[in-house]
């Protein structure tokens, strides 16, 4: 889960033993850590030394890092007892000392499609042969991480066993996210760990943190602490959930709507508030024609900047103000004018600030994302290209398609709400979504309103979980109903063209399970790089072999600090054996449910018009 994008079938099947080993094969073992690795395994800085082309994106400690895990899920997972131990070997040597029982990992410039340029490579391959053992390969320890969920999940769909095969995962797209409104429902830290396990188990790659709206604020702040509702994320618990999904390689994004949906930020800071002619205060809407407004809003994206990961960041952009109504929008248009001519609207205004809000987050080092339904309208101001849109709806009048953006040289997320959106209490009218629906009806490439565009214009996908009636559902709840349709979305958006019927997801996603929990913590034990003899091993080595040994031995000296001299004409190679502490954390034993319900349905506010979840309706 997801499915992969090729598959050769084989004959026979794997499974490990007492004797399996993780061999981590490699150019040059001596770069690797004879301690443990950073926390979490994944931020550490590279050993010194060159790292060959054959080993391109992936520093000794994360490849370490990925055995590691790798070792440790197999026995929570019931698949082993004990943790296999983990070795170091050369190419050359991994086929000498190589078991048939053994799983071998390799960062390598395989022959597997490369990513546009710029984009992140996950590429990943898993190979597995009932006489030569488990090899997973790919250019990156991200790549790996990929290959590696396929096995355990074959292991354990199979009873402890893999079915013998070539599978390749080079997903269709960049992006494939979930987002999650945390502004109106409190969920805990444990919670949001276990919803980034599952995003990771099931080939997601992004979590997007919706954290201001109309009625509350999710974080904490330093600079402005007023504005925060009575619960809410403190920032040592948002950098732990940073780092626990970076382990996981799931990208945590912010989503810190504005100039609209601040409603609950303008009560404690009334002075930054848009004001309608009339002088009545404009709902949730920031003052963008007033420069300490502006200046606030910087204050605080620059205060979380400082905390996630450069990256994507989502402004929102969205359900600003009714922009039909002259009297809400009489500042934004007299400002406009001012600035652009007497032809300009309030929607110049708007994006202007679009425009140079993502000016200053390209400074701190982020990519801007919006939503569509209030873009592209602006008769003076074109909307910077490189901002990403995320596509929503087709419903509200104005609002424009998506092939519109595509041609104005933006890259779209798929945020299609007649399949895409689970709103708590099924507000407005939407229905939870059904995996059965995105899976047989819904590609990357369909979006909103029928809208269909070039896959070049795709980044990714987004399922969106949007908190309106928080009481609705616990949040286990919502991960429950949630669980199957964010899987159909992921095997859409990793293989579009995949041959899957829904029953055989439904039954993959049972036999599979849940999402191990926990184990993203998990550092990397020391590896030693000691010579493997291969079982029985017969007759004495050739010379070849001989300085194969030697170099071997050469590297123990190195990390162990143990010298062996030998007068022998063959060196005496020494087995270090290294083991792993005995992760304990034990199988989630939540099933695997689909929410009811037909495919959503945008609902209407009272004037008839479609409602984004949270919006004016």
């Amino acid at each position: 889960m997801p499915q992969p994008t090729a598959v050769v079938d084989a004959d026979g099947e794997w499974r490990p033993d007492a004797t399996t080993r993780i061999l981590i094969v490699t150019e040059q073992p001596e770069l690797f850590p004879a301690q443990s690795a950073p926390p979490h395994g994944l931020t550490g800085a590279p050993a010194d030394g060159a790292v060959p082309d054959t080993e391109p994106s992936t520093a000794p400690e994360r490849l370490a890092a990925e055995a590691a895990r790798l070792a440790a899920e197999l026995v929570a997972l019931d698949v082993m007892t004990t943790p296999p131990e983990l070795h170091t070997v050369t190419p050359l040597e991994a086929e000498d000392v190589a078991l048939p029982t053994d799983i071998r990992l390799r960062t390598t410039s395989s022959t597997l499609a490369e990513p546009p340029d710029g984009q992140p490579d996950e590429a990943g391959r898993l190979e597995i042969d009932a006489e030569t053992g488990v090899a997973l390969s790919a250019r990156t320890d991200t790549g790996l991480f990929r290959a590696s969920r396929a096995l355990l999940q074959l292991l354990t769909a199979h009873g402890g066993e893999a079915p013998a095969g070539l599978y390749d995962f080079v997903p269709a797209t960049e992006v494939r996210s979930v987002h999650l409104d945390i502004a109106r429902k409190t969920y805990s830290l444990e919670f949001l760990k276990q919803l980034v396990d599952e995003l990771a188990w099931n080939g997601l790659n992004e979590l997007e943190l919706h954290v201001s709206e109309f009625e509350g604020f999710a974080l904490e702040s330093t600079t402005h602490p007023g504005i925060q509702s009575p619960t809410v994320l403190s920032q040592a618990q948002l950098r732990e959930l940073l780092a626990y999904a970076e382990a996981q390689h799931v990208t945590v994004t912010p989503s810190l709507d504005m100039p609209g949906h601040l409603e609950h930020v303008l009560e404690a800071l009334p002075q930054y508030r848009l004001l309608a002619a009339d002088g009545s205060p404009v709902y949730g809407a920031l003052d963008i024609t007033n420069p300490e407004a502006i200046a606030f809003a910087r204050e605080l994206i620059a205060e979380y900047a400082a905390i996630f990961e450069p990256g994507q960041w989502n402004l929102g952009a969205d359900e600003f103000v009714d922009f039909d109504d002259d009297g809400e929008v009489a500042l934004l248009t007299a400002a406009a004018r001012a600035a652009y001519g007497p032809d300009a609207t309030a929607f110049d205004a708007m994006t202007a600030f679009v425009n140079e809000t993502a000016t200053f987050l390209a400074d701190l080092g982020f990519t801007t994302r919006v939503w569509s339904d209030g873009m592209l309208r602006a008769s003076i101001v074109e909307l910077d290209p490189a901002i990403e849109v995320a596509h929503w709806t087709r419903r509200p009048p104005g609002s424009v398609p998506a092939a519109a953006f595509a041609d104005a040289g933006h890259r779209l997320i798929n945020v299609n709400d007649e399949y895409l959106y689970f709103v708590l209490g099924e507000r407005v009218g939407y229905a939870y979504p059904t995996g059965e629906a995105i899976l047989d009806e819904w590609r990357p490439t369909l979006l909103a309103g029928d809208d269909a565009v070039s896959p070049d214009a795709i980044e990714g996908a987004m399922f969106a979980i949007w908190s309106d009636i928080p009481e609705a559902l616990t949040e286990d709840e919502v991960l429950e109903r949630a669980r199957l349709p964010i899987q159909a979305m992921s095997v859409r958006s990793m293989n579009p063209d995949a041959q899957i019927a829904f029953s055989d997801l439904v039954d993959a996603a049972v036999a599979i399970g849940p999402a191990p929990a926990g184990l993203s913590g998990v550092h990397a034990a020391p590896i030693a790089p000691p010579d493997l003899p291969s079982v029985d091993a017969g007759p004495s080595a050739p010379a070849e072999e001989t300085e194969g040994a030697a170099a071997i031995s050469n590297r123990l000296l190195l990390t162990a600090g143990v010298v062996v001299a030998t007068i022998a004409v063959i060196v005496m190679a020494v087995l270090l054996v290294v083991r792993f502490r005995r992760v304990g954390a034990g199988r989630d034993e939540r099933g695997s449910g689909s929410g009811p319900g037909a495919g959503a349905e945008p609902g209407t506010d009272t004037d008839g018009l479609p409602t984004r979840p949270g919006g004016h309706g």
